[in-house]
């Protein structure tokens, strides 16, 4: 099962409700993705548009990713790429995580090993190609909380590159 269909069947109120349809016409050869509307857009156009945020809607944030992470780790999946770009926010200033293109298995059993990720979100594990598992997640949320409150990258140096990857 992919991760869309796994989200299908066990949804959560912190990731984006999505649905795979099924091309009608036969000359179509790829499924189509229906995902909620969120209003507000995405973190990363929300803090262009009103600056840094406040701490408490700071606080409201982290908490609902971290319910959409921790439900998404109890499917047996990592995100691996948390970012501004990737939290929408609807109408109530409810988080919704979405994009898991990046998203894998993770059991106790096996960790990951590939490099990916936006670069400056990334778990110092993930950059030095270390294994790593569902923490490198809580990571890229502290990176998320950070810019929330300062507006600005942590770990980057001018041209927006981490210091950890040159």
């Amino acid at each position: 099962l992919t991760i869309i269909k796994i989200l299908m069947i066990l949804p959560s109120n912190n990731l984006v409700l999505s649905r795979v349809v099924e091309p009608e016409k036969k000359d179509l050869k790829s499924n189509v993705i229906i995902m909620e509307y969120c209003e507000k857009g995405d973190l990363y156009e929300l803090l262009k548009r009103d600056g840094i945020l406040e701490e408490n809607k700071v606080g409201k944030f982290i908490i609902g990713i971290a319910r959409g992470l921790k439900h998404l780790n109890l499917l047996g999946y990592i995100h691996r790429d948390i970012k501004l770009e990737n939290i929408l926010v609807d109408g109530n200033d409810n988080i919704k995580i979405c994009d898991f293109n990046l998203s894998a298995r993770n059991t106790r059993m096996k960790k990951r090993d590939d490099f990916v990720g936006t670069k400056c979100y990334r778990a110092p594990e993930v950059v030095n190609t270390s294994f790593y598992g569902k923490a490198c997640d809580i990571w890229s949320l502290g990176t998320v909380v950070h810019i929330l409150l300062t507006g600005k990258y942590p770990y980057c140096e001018k041209d927006n590159e981490p210091k950890w990857d040159s």
